[in-house]
């Protein structure tokens, strides 16, 4: 091969290293990753998404998994917290159970953190193994009506012998009866999807023991004096004895938009003419420029959602 050839085949050598695309876990994506909620219906409590698994990778306790159906690619990231089960049993099975070609639905809730990488990537609340053609199952917010949040599916519950809780990371007999105003797994023959505005569940499984709509309105004066803020429940986290916030969730309370860059490890928040800029294990921030502390607790990530002090709220409201 002459010189000029091997100078040719180099360069192209070179533009096809840089444009590629770069694996995560050991799964093909593109590396242009934004992180964004998912706003398909923004009245809806879970968004689902319905799949064949087509690859599995594991790293650092974290497993990837790639569903595909129609040729629309996601990647569900689990890890220990993530409820696995069977469609077929009803049951909680374990996360190694997965296999390729195993056809699954994964549901997440609707302010989930979705990581806009080709294909997306998001944390499933709930994963259903699908493998059963006489049952379907449904995750969703049931309101003091027993009606789903997307308005698809009412529960008359006869049966109180079959409603079970999560307690522990196990799945037990409830003593619980009352099931409205609460997240649940509905299990239900498949018969019934012709007429899902009055299903009879076979297996019901409260995902939660108290309304996912009570907030925790802060008593703080210096809130009190601008608003009365309520930050649902699920968007609160106790880590290591110190009180987080989902800044998602805060960010829409005060309508601000976010930003990730993934190289830096740094979120921005903007609204206007503010801005400020987070990074991930530092205390030091920044308000239009301005270095700030955080008083003892640096952001976090933890299940691709970032969180930073409860206290931050003042900050912002201010």
């Amino acid at each position: 091969m002459n010189k000029k050839l091997i100078k040719i085949f180099t360069v192209i050598s070179l533009i096809s290293y840089i444009s590629s695309p770069v694996l995560a876990n050991d799964i093909l994506i593109q590396d242009n990753s934004e992180i964004v909620s998912d706003t398909e219906n923004k009245d809806n409590k879970y968004i689902y998404k319905i799949g064949t698994i087509k690859d599995i990778n594991e790293n650092s306790g974290i497993l990837s998994i790639l569903v595909e159906q129609d040729g629309e690619k996601i990647i569900f990231k689990l890890n220990k917290n993530t409820l696995v089960l069977d469609l077929k049993t009803m049951d909680k099975v374990n996360i190694k159970n997965l296999k390729i070609g195993d056809s699954v639905e994964g549901f997440y809730g609707s302010n989930n953190i979705i990581i806009q990488s080709l294909p997306r990537q998001v944390s499933p609340d709930v994963l259903i193994i699908n493998n059963e053609d006489s049952i379907s199952a449904k995750v969703d917010y049931f309101d003091e009506n027993n009606l789903s949040s997307d308005k698809k599916m009412k529960i008359d519950n006869k049966k109180q012998e079959n409603i079970f809780t999560l307690e522990n990371d196990e799945i037990k007999k409830s003593k619980i009866t009352d099931i409205s105003n609460k997240n649940l797994v509905i299990f239900y023959d498949i018969g019934n999807k012709e007429n899902l505005e009055q299903i009879t569940p076979k297996k019901v499984i409260i995902l939660n023991g108290k309304n996912p709509q009570i907030t925790d309105t802060m008593k703080d004066n210096s809130l009190n004096s601008k608003s009365n803020l309520k930050i649902e429940d699920k968007s609160i986290i106790i880590k290591d004895n110190k009180k987080y916030i989902s800044l998602l969730d805060l960010s829409k309370k005060v309508n601000y938009n976010l930003s990730w860059n993934e190289e830096k490890r740094k979120v921005t928040m903007t609204k206007n003419k503010i801005s400020y800029v987070f990074t991930i294990g530092k205390l030091e921030y920044e308000l239009n420029n301005k270095i700030l502390n955080f008083t003892n607790t640096a952001p976090i990530i933890l299940n691709d959602r970032t969180y930073v002090e409860y206290n931050f709220i003042d900050k912002v409201l201010n």
